[in-house]
């Protein structure tokens, strides 16, 4: 899936997430869903594996179980 930054085709949020004009969705979150084939269950996060919020690619976004993906974050290794 690419998205390419028209005008008006989405904003950043507070947080620096690209949102879609169109759905109001975060764009990594419909990235992940067409990479993985489905929305992500309630145990799940799509991480941007290079930090990057702004690099909504399909290679950068990863899914991981919620837990993981927290713990990574709060002890600095992921």
């Amino acid at each position: 899936m690419v998205w390419e930054k028209k005008k008006n085709t989405f904003h950043y949020n507070k947080s620096g997430y690209p949102v879609s004009n169109r759905t109001g969705k975060l764009i990594h979150k419909s990235v992940a869903d067409k990479k993985y084939g489905r929305p992500a269950r309630s145990d799940e996060e799509d991480h941007h594996d290079n930090h990057n919020t702004k690099d909504f690619r399909e290679k950068n976004i990863i899914r991981l179980k919620k837990k993981f993906h927290r713990k990574g974050h709060r002890e600095g290794w992921l």
